[in-house]
């Protein structure tokens, strides 16, 4: 998502919010849901882009790895919704402006949704992009 591959993220929940957040990946992948995840985008975006998903022992996990906009959620719907990377049963985030950033560790403070991220990582992020918004936020 954070290379702008996939745009739209699926979840099981509703949001009002729209605009910019940051992506943070997971602390954790298993084996098994990697695979599945690989076998996902080789199905929907074909074998190419599906070559490009690094190794699952080099993806940085538990910290912020990039931005994007959310604009829209489209919710579910019965059958085919017209969307690629919408799953029909789930709430579709639809994003723009997707892009990496450098990666800096922070942890969640809540499982699902969205939530303020700390202050101290924001102003890692602001070091490590020379973006002075992020240490505003701060």
């Amino acid at each position: 998502m954070a290379h702008g591959v996939k745009n739209i993220e699926n979840r099981r929940w509703r949001t009002h919010h729209r605009g910019e957040f940051l992506i943070q990946a997971t602390q954790g992948v298993k084996r098994a849901y990697y695979a599945l995840a690989v076998n996902v985008i080789k199905s929907i975006a074909g074998p190419e882009v599906a070559a490009r998903v690094p190794p699952r022992a080099s993806i940085h996990k538990g910290g912020i790895i990039g931005i994007a906009t959310l604009v829209d959620v489209i919710p579910p719907c019965s059958g085919k919704c017209g969307q690629r990377w919408h799953f029909h049963d789930e709430f579709g985030f639809v994003l723009e402006n997707m892009r990496p950033l450098p990666f800096v560790a922070c942890a969640a403070t809540r499982r699902g949704g969205f939530w303020t991220v700390p202050s101290e990582v924001l102003r890692a992020l602001s070091e490590a992009t020379g973006d002075d918004r992020f240490a505003r936020a701060a």
